[in-house]
């Protein structure tokens, strides 16, 4: 799993992902909030609800946006994912901690026990790839395991 505590706004790094996978921008719900940025990281106002789920195209490695969920929980996200295939998920939490609000990246591979060896094998290979594309855009990305 990996996240990276932000301000209160999606992260520069969320952002880049959203327009990498080319969702309209009609479908974006502009807001600002008025709260100040906690980092000089590059911070946009706004607000997509939701988790995205992605598929890894076997023979290109790239990958292709599967399914838009409108539901910030996971286990309403996992009851979504295929229990034979593997996913890869990506959403953004919100909460508080020393009095500070703090939004978390979570990028998760979906590993079912019932896909095929190979299929598991190369999703661990590229959720590397994936949190090292995201770390290109924000340094202060972590991978905790």
């Amino acid at each position: 799993m990996s996240l990276f505590p932000k301000a209160p706004k999606y992260t520069a790094a969320y952002s880049a992902l959203i327009d990498s996978i080319g969702v309209d921008k009609k479908d974006i719900e502009y807001k600002f909030d008025g709260a100040a940025c906690l980092t000089n990281i590059c911070m946009f106002d706004m607000c997509i609800p939701g988790s995205f789920v992605f598929a890894l195209d076997q023979s290109t490695k790239a990958l292709n946006l599967v399914e838009t969920l409108n539901s910030e929980k996971v286990h309403e996200v996992c009851s979504v994912l295929p229990p034979t295939s593997c996913r890869y998920f990506v959403f953004q939490r919100s909460f508080t901690r020393a009095m500070r609000h703090r939004v978390a990246v979570h990028v998760v591979a979906w590993l079912p026990q019932q896909a095929e060896v190979r299929e598991r094998v190369l999703y661990k290979r590229q959720i590397k790839d994936l949190c090292a594309q995201l770390r290109r855009v924000d340094h202060k990305f972590e991978i905790y395991n």
